[in-house]
């Protein structure tokens, strides 16, 4: 597709996934509730120690995403107050972003169907509104992903900043940076050593606390629970991945964090009938 016409197809598409973000309910999630109370503590009381621990504790899954929401509350912004604009604003990018990898390399109609289910994705629309990390983090994915596929030399930047996201995150960063270069794998190491060592310094662990209550949860029953709540658009984009399956540019940027998404899910799907959890 044409240089203009992937512009305007990116765009429309970004409008109509934001307009759609904003317009779907709010469904709060207690990683999000987490993350914001932690915030508003670094921002307000300048501590990492929540009311009534006696020690500091990483009870926050994505150390990334709450810094950015604490420098958020230093400026000023409520974390609370900025997630209605802030959630459909990242459910616009990542749907722009994938517009712009995809419609280079497709002709028009399928780059247009292709927009057209992304944008109007329940998946993301709900995430939009539920604390939008998981917005977060998918942006990081798709610009990583659509970097390594092209070797582009700044896919460092979105897998440094996938590293620093939490524990699924960095394995989904140390996979797709070993398939890149030794210069991305080495950046992406490096920043999983500094964020090993400000954990050490700030909570007295090299462990990650939240990240690692994930892999407690890890059964086959747990696992096929989360698969039978699999929405129909994941299921959709399971089978596009399967037609590019042999178009080697392509195959290990998106099956990797896929896959790793969706065995994340099944840990943390431990009841059968808890939806959040498993999306």
């Amino acid at each position: 597709m044409s240089g203009k016409r992937t512009l305007s197809l990116a765009a429309v598409a970004g409008i109509a996934s934001g307009l759609h973000g904003a317009m779907t309910p709010m469904a709060w999630v207690d990683s999000a509730h987490v993350a914001m109370r932690y915030a508003r503590r670094i921002s307000d009381d300048g501590t990492v120690q929540l009311l009534g621990q006696t020690a500091p504790v990483e009870a926050f899954a994505n150390p990334l995403w709450t810094a950015y929401l604490s420098i958020l509350g230093v400026l000023g912004v409520h974390e609370l107050r900025v997630q209605p604009v802030l959630g459909p604003l990242l459910f616009a990018l990542v749907v722009i972003a994938a517009v712009l990898w995809v419609s280079r390399a497709r002709d028009s109609l399928s780059s247009g169907a292709f927009a057209g289910l992304l944008a109007a994705s329940p998946v993301l629309a709900v995430a939009a509104r539920s604390g939008s990390d998981d917005l977060f983090v998918a942006l990081f994915v798709v610009t990583s992903a659509w970097g390594c596929a092209r070797n582009a030399r700044w896919s460092v930047v979105p897998l440094v900043g996938l590293a620093l996201c939490g524990v699924l995150p960095f394995l989904m960063a140390l996979g797709l940076a070993a398939a890149r270069s030794r210069r991305a794998l080495g950046s992406v190491v490096g920043a999983g050593i500094i964020l090993t060592a400000l954990r050490v310094l700030i909570f007295g662990t090299p462990l990650p606390h939240a990240g690692l209550r994930v892999l407690q949860g890890g059964d086959l029953s747990a696992l096929l629970g989360a698969a039978s709540l699999v929405p129909m658009s994941i299921g959709l984009g399971l089978i596009g991945l399967a037609f590019v399956w042999r178009s080697t540019d392509a195959t290990w940027p998106l099956a990797w964090p896929v896959g790793l998404g969706l065995l994340g899910a099944g840990m943390n799907g431990s009841d059968p009938n808890d939806f959040a959890r498993a999306l």
